[in-house]
């Protein structure tokens, strides 16, 4: 039973990524975000380092922590003196005793977990990683996977499958004569810059780049978590658009709680720091729809 299920009473239904997930692999080369290409290619974890201000930085990243992108920031050397300059995988594990260069790209948590790593360059600027932990089978990334990341990083990391445009009109029409379309707002921003600072001085670029791919991961998380009916969106400076429908006396301090419980894996402590607030109710679709495209 998922987050939604949990809070307001409701059973989740299951959304149209199931049917994009069963596309056939060759024919599908666009995702609606970095978890859910890795997802297609039952990768669990892995990142996208690109260059931003001289320096490698995760711009995209699944099934890690926000610390290990905030522990990302590497040098050109570093990459070329490890994996080398030319596009074929490279892996490197824990049996064989070469995955200690690496542990400094990552958290003591997930670097408590590694089994394998592997690599390969995208281009000179942007290489790809997918992780393994300990329990997991240990294989390389398909190469079929190349093309749809090479997309998605010349779309500038954003997906371009995601239904924020679609009508809620049809689905929630009836639903409003039934229960409450009450809004929140919940911000990320603290959260996420707690954890930023607490590691070196970056740069306002770097800063940038590793906000946007932590929140990013934090967005996927909840929009996943928030079946239809109810809805989550993205919006802007850290800020997510939650509708849930739900019963009069609901206690938003339920939401907190499962909304913390959801980003703890990316967050971890910092996730005490996330920003609830109700921003009233919706009485029609069109409310709602607003609501959601709001900036």
């Amino acid at each position: 039973m998922g987050l939604l299920s949990l809070v307001s009473g409701g059973e989740a239904k299951k959304t149209s990524g199931l049917l994009a997930a069963a596309a056939p692999l060759a024919q599908r080369t666009s995702y609606a975000s970095f978890p859910d290409l890795c997802g297609a290619f039952d990768i669990g974890h892995g990142a996208v380092f690109e260059i931003t201000d001289d320096s490698f930085v995760m711009s995209a990243c699944t099934g890690l922590d926000a610390a290990s992108a905030a522990l990302s920031v590497s040098s050109s050397d570093f990459w070329d003196g490890t994996i080398g300059t030319n596009s074929s995988v490279k892996s490197f594990s824990k049996p064989a005793g070469n995955l200690t260069a690496f542990y400094q790209l990552f958290s003591p948590r997930i670097r408590e977990r590694l089994l394998c790593l592997h690599f390969f360059r995208l281009s000179s600027d942007a290489i790809f990683m997918k992780a393994d932990f300990t329990g997991e089978t240990s294989v390389p990334p398909p190469e079929a996977i190349k093309i749809p990341l090479e997309k998605f990083i010349k779309n500038g990391n954003a997906g371009d499958e995601r239904s924020d445009n679609e009508s809620l009109a049809s689905v929630h029409a009836s639903l409003l004569q039934e229960k409450n379309a009450t809004l929140f707002l919940l911000s990320t921003k603290i959260a996420i810059n707690r954890i930023l600072i607490s590691y070196a001085p970056k740069s306002e670029p770097i800063k940038d780049r590793l906000f946007s791919a932590i929140y990013t991961d934090a967005v996927d998380t909840l929009e996943r978590s928030f079946g239809a009916p109810n809805v989550c969106r993205r919006g802007k400076n850290g800020e997510l658009h939650i509708v849930l429908f739900c019963r009069a006396d609901f206690d938003e301090a339920v939401l907190q709680f499962h909304i913390s419980r959801a980003l703890t894996p990316l967050l971890d402590k910092a996730a005490e720091s996330l920003m609830l607030i109700k921003a009233g109710t919706a009485h029609t679709a069109e409310d709602i729809e607003r609501f959601t495209a709001e900036g």
